[in-house]
Protein backbone atom coordinates (compact mmCIF):
# COMPACT_ATOMS: atom_id res chain seq x y z
CA UNK A 1 0.00 0.00 0.00
CA UNK A 2 1.59 3.68 -0.81
CA UNK A 3 1.07 6.42 1.30
CA UNK A 4 -0.09 10.06 0.47
CA UNK A 5 3.72 10.82 0.33
CA UNK A 6 4.05 8.40 -2.37
CA UNK A 7 2.14 9.76 -4.89
CA UNK A 8 3.52 13.37 -4.82
CA UNK A 9 6.46 13.32 -7.53
CA UNK A 10 10.03 13.02 -5.95
CA UNK A 11 11.00 16.47 -7.53
CA UNK A 12 7.79 18.56 -4.91
CA UNK A 13 8.60 15.92 -1.94
CA UNK A 14 10.83 17.49 0.98
CA UNK A 15 13.20 14.75 1.79
CA UNK A 16 11.79 13.18 5.17
CA UNK A 17 8.95 15.34 5.30
CA UNK A 18 5.16 14.68 4.43
CA UNK A 19 3.61 16.79 1.98
CA UNK A 20 0.99 19.82 3.49
CA UNK A 21 -1.99 18.68 2.10
CA UNK A 22 -5.03 20.98 2.47
CA UNK A 23 -8.57 19.39 3.28
CA UNK A 24 -10.86 19.77 1.13
CA UNK A 25 -15.16 18.60 0.52
CA UNK A 26 -17.55 17.29 2.75
CA UNK A 27 -20.38 18.00 4.26
CA UNK A 28 -21.38 21.86 4.59
CA UNK A 29 -20.72 23.20 8.39
CA UNK A 30 -24.27 23.39 9.06
CA UNK A 31 -27.72 23.18 7.74
CA UNK A 32 -31.58 24.86 8.86
CA UNK A 33 -34.24 23.65 7.14
CA UNK A 34 -38.10 25.04 7.09
CA UNK A 35 -41.58 24.72 6.25
CA UNK A 36 -43.53 27.77 5.31
CA UNK A 37 -46.23 29.21 3.75
CA UNK A 38 -47.48 32.79 2.65
CA UNK A 39 -50.58 34.38 1.61
CA UNK A 40 -53.05 37.62 2.57
CA UNK A 41 -55.95 35.21 3.51
CA UNK A 42 -53.29 32.74 5.07
CA UNK A 43 -55.04 32.72 8.95
CA UNK A 44 -52.35 30.66 11.48
CA UNK A 45 -55.02 28.70 13.25
CA UNK A 46 -56.41 27.23 10.43
CA UNK A 47 -52.52 26.09 8.74
CA UNK A 48 -52.10 24.85 12.42
CA UNK A 49 -55.07 22.65 12.69
CA UNK A 50 -54.67 21.50 8.95
CA UNK A 51 -51.16 20.22 9.13
CA UNK A 52 -51.65 19.07 12.73
CA UNK A 53 -48.68 20.88 14.51
CA UNK A 54 -47.36 24.01 15.79
CA UNK A 55 -45.40 26.92 13.60
CA UNK A 56 -42.28 27.97 14.76
CA UNK A 57 -43.21 31.39 13.80
CA UNK A 58 -46.78 32.42 12.30
CA UNK A 59 -48.53 35.79 11.61
CA UNK A 60 -51.56 37.03 9.77
CA UNK A 61 -51.86 39.67 7.62
CA UNK A 62 -52.45 43.27 9.79
CA UNK A 63 -50.70 41.74 12.91
CA UNK A 64 -48.47 44.16 14.36
CA UNK A 65 -45.02 43.05 15.06
CA UNK A 66 -41.48 43.65 13.94
CA UNK A 67 -41.26 43.98 9.85
CA UNK A 68 -37.84 44.66 8.49
CA UNK A 69 -35.98 46.02 12.01
CA UNK A 70 -39.69 48.15 13.28
CA UNK A 71 -42.48 47.96 14.94
CA UNK A 72 -44.98 47.92 11.66
CA UNK A 73 -48.35 45.55 10.34
CA UNK A 74 -47.41 42.44 8.03
CA UNK A 75 -48.42 42.99 5.15
CA UNK A 76 -49.37 38.97 4.03
CA UNK A 77 -50.08 36.11 6.36
CA UNK A 78 -47.45 34.05 7.36
CA UNK A 79 -46.52 30.27 8.61
CA UNK A 80 -43.15 28.60 9.35
CA UNK A 81 -42.03 25.18 11.17
CA UNK A 82 -38.28 24.92 11.60
CA UNK A 83 -36.92 21.09 10.95
CA UNK A 84 -34.49 22.49 13.88
CA UNK A 85 -31.68 24.68 15.18
CA UNK A 86 -28.36 25.13 12.22
CA UNK A 87 -26.79 21.95 12.95
CA UNK A 88 -24.02 19.60 10.48
CA UNK A 89 -26.29 17.01 8.65
CA UNK A 90 -27.15 16.23 5.25
CA UNK A 91 -30.29 18.65 4.37
CA UNK A 92 -32.14 15.56 2.90
CA UNK A 93 -32.34 14.35 6.37
CA UNK A 94 -33.36 17.90 7.34
CA UNK A 95 -36.14 18.05 4.58
CA UNK A 96 -37.51 14.76 5.48
CA UNK A 97 -37.87 15.90 9.10
CA UNK A 98 -39.56 19.13 8.80
CA UNK A 99 -41.59 17.00 5.93
CA UNK A 100 -42.78 14.33 8.95
CA UNK A 101 -43.23 17.19 11.54
CA UNK A 102 -46.41 18.41 9.05
CA UNK A 103 -48.84 15.71 10.16
CA UNK A 104 -51.58 15.77 7.57
CA UNK A 105 -51.50 13.75 4.18
CA UNK A 106 -49.93 14.85 1.00
CA UNK A 107 -53.21 15.82 -0.72
CA UNK A 108 -53.93 18.60 2.40
CA UNK A 109 -50.33 19.59 2.46
CA UNK A 110 -50.85 20.22 -1.80
CA UNK A 111 -53.87 21.98 -1.57
CA UNK A 112 -52.09 24.30 1.05
CA UNK A 113 -48.88 24.88 -0.52
CA UNK A 114 -51.11 25.78 -3.98
CA UNK A 115 -52.97 28.19 -2.05
CA UNK A 116 -50.86 29.90 0.39
CA UNK A 117 -46.91 29.76 -1.84
CA UNK A 118 -45.69 26.27 0.26
CA UNK A 119 -42.09 26.27 0.10
CA UNK A 120 -39.40 24.89 1.64
CA UNK A 121 -36.53 27.18 2.59
CA UNK A 122 -32.76 25.36 3.08
CA UNK A 123 -29.74 27.46 4.38
CA UNK A 124 -26.47 26.13 3.78
CA UNK A 125 -23.56 27.74 5.54
CA UNK A 126 -20.22 27.13 5.04
CA UNK A 127 -17.33 28.46 6.84
CA UNK A 128 -14.31 26.60 4.25
CA UNK A 129 -14.54 26.53 0.50
CA UNK A 130 -15.58 23.51 -1.78
CA UNK A 131 -18.18 21.85 0.02
CA UNK A 132 -21.07 20.19 -1.23
CA UNK A 133 -24.61 18.45 -0.15
CA UNK A 134 -27.02 16.75 -2.43
CA UNK A 135 -30.65 16.28 -2.40
CA UNK A 136 -31.56 12.80 -3.00
CA UNK A 137 -34.24 11.97 -6.15
CA UNK A 138 -36.50 10.30 -3.24
CA UNK A 139 -36.50 13.91 -1.38
CA UNK A 140 -37.15 15.97 -4.35
CA UNK A 141 -39.92 13.32 -5.79
CA UNK A 142 -41.48 13.72 -1.96
CA UNK A 143 -40.68 17.67 -2.59
CA UNK A 144 -42.86 17.86 -5.84
CA UNK A 145 -45.50 15.39 -4.53
CA UNK A 146 -46.56 17.91 -2.05
CA UNK A 147 -46.50 20.87 -4.72
CA UNK A 148 -44.04 22.74 -2.49
CA UNK A 149 -41.23 24.91 -3.93
CA UNK A 150 -37.49 24.32 -3.03
CA UNK A 151 -35.26 27.58 -1.96
CA UNK A 152 -31.96 26.93 -1.28
CA UNK A 153 -29.77 30.23 0.23
CA UNK A 154 -25.95 29.18 0.59
CA UNK A 155 -23.73 31.75 3.02
CA UNK A 156 -19.95 31.00 2.71
CA UNK A 157 -19.86 32.36 6.90
CA UNK A 158 -20.45 30.21 10.12
CA UNK A 159 -24.32 30.04 10.95
CA UNK A 160 -24.03 32.84 13.91
CA UNK A 161 -23.82 35.74 11.67
CA UNK A 162 -27.00 34.74 9.91
CA UNK A 163 -30.35 36.32 11.50
CA UNK A 164 -33.51 34.28 12.03
CA UNK A 165 -34.87 35.37 8.48
CA UNK A 166 -31.74 33.82 7.03
CA UNK A 167 -30.39 37.40 5.81
CA UNK A 168 -26.30 37.74 6.53
CA UNK A 169 -25.60 39.93 9.61
CA UNK A 170 -23.59 42.86 9.05
CA UNK A 171 -19.93 42.21 10.27
CA UNK A 172 -18.45 45.11 12.30
CA UNK A 173 -14.76 45.90 12.08
CA UNK A 174 -12.36 47.68 13.27
CA UNK A 175 -10.29 50.35 11.42
CA UNK A 176 -8.04 52.47 13.15
CA UNK A 177 -10.06 52.97 16.69
CA UNK A 178 -13.42 53.04 14.63
CA UNK A 179 -16.20 50.65 14.26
Amino acid sequence: MTSIADRVPSERRSPGRQPNWVRIGGLPDSVHVSLSFRGDALKPSVLTGALRCQPSSAHQRGDKGPNRGKEDSWGTGYWSLDAGPWRREEISVAIERVLRMAKCDVTTLRRLARTFDGRLSCGVSTERWNRCFEISSITLERIAKRGLGLIVDIYAQGPELVDVVGRPRKKTRSRGGKT
